[in-house]
């Protein structure tokens, strides 16, 4: 390079590299600067966690002349993202100050790595830390509680968000219509969603599912045709639950419709779910030659559950 590099050039150049994964030439920009402020080496050290060069950014952290907020959490949340939980705690112990951003990371790995009770039990030490919970906390803690079924705790922490004055907080909001869903909370999850102004994705397929769940296709379809007046479009999530809601109310052609129109309309490749999601409706629907050809359609035959949705639906049609 035949120029000089000012500290604000040289960081964006190594950001636009790292979100291309050019670390080389992140590294070799992040070399030739002569002047480097902490925010130079968080950014390479993030870009390495981004691209999944864990050691590199550890080694890079041991050198810091001097570590942030942002230089801890990058690395606890390289550490948590690549399944290296222990490494990413014992960091997090390490931590001179430990800010709600950083908690927030914590608890989101646990999340990420399915371990909702360590989730649960974080934000609690949290709280008990004297740490205020930030929104992002608490979506975490009602991911938690969601695919835990603690709905009791999940009041509890919807009456938190409501003292708290983020009740109009979207991610709060699409947390708190997945956890009442899951918990088989139907009449709240609906009040909820109701009261978002513009429901995300998330939110939408979360209540899709839950209509699905519950029996009320035609609640879920009527949301599906709705999502799409409104400019959402529909991803893989979305028409698993479509399908779940044909196959239980029985719905053999409009459930074939819409496993139709995935690829032809939406340009969606259906999975092994979306496949045993129509063995399920056809078998439900008496159609076991019909589900037996839907399974020999899959590019993955020998999944389990497809199978298995078969199987139980033949050993019900011999009783």
């Amino acid at each position: 390079m035949g120029f000089e590099m000012d500290v604000f050039l040289g960081d964006s150049i190594i950001i636009m590299y790292s979100r291309f994964g050019w670390m080389v030439d992140a590294r070799r920009v992040f070399a030739f600067m002569e002047q480097k402020d902490i925010a130079s080496w968080n950014s390479l050290i993030t870009g390495y966690c981004q691209n999944n060069m864990i050691e590199d950014a550890h080694v890079l952290f041991k050198l810091m002349p001097e570590r942030d907020a942002v230089s801890w959490t990058s690395m606890v949340v390289g550490f948590a993202n690549r399944g290296w939980m222990r490494e990413a705690i014992d960091l997090f112990e390490e931590m001179p100050e430990k800010d709600g951003v950083a908690w927030a990371a914590v608890i989101s790995s646990f999340i990420a790595n399915g371990d909702y009770v360590n989730a649960v039990r974080w934000f609690c030490r949290m709280s008990k830390e004297g740490c205020m919970p930030n929104t992002v906390a608490l979506s975490c803690l009602l991911s938690a509680l969601a695919n835990l079924a603690m709905v009791n705790q999940g009041l509890q922490a919807h009456a938190y968000a409501v003292n708290m004055g983020w009740i109009f907080d979207s991610a709060v909001n699409t947390s708190l219509v997945t956890m009442y869903a899951k918990c088989g909370r139907l009449a709240e999850a609906h009040r909820v969603f109701s009261s978002i102004r513009n429901p995300s994705l998330i939110a939408t397929n979360s209540m899709i599912t839950a209509f699905a769940q519950h029996g009320l296709a035609e609640d879920a379809l009527k949301l599906f045709n709705r999502m799409q007046y409104d400019g959402q479009r529909p991803n893989h999530v979305t028409f698993l639950g479509i399908l779940t809601a044909c196959a239980r109310a029985g719905l053999v052609q409009q459930g074939y419709n819409y496993f139709e129109s995935m690829r032809s309309v939406y340009g969606i490749e259906p999975n092994p779910d979306h496949y045993t999601c129509m063995v399920d409706l056809l078998g439900r629907a008496g159609f076991l030659a019909e589900a037996l050809e839907m399974i020999n359609s899959m590019p993955q035959k020998d999944y389990a559950d497809a199978w298995a949705a078969l199987l139980r639906r033949a050993c019900l049609a011999q009783w």
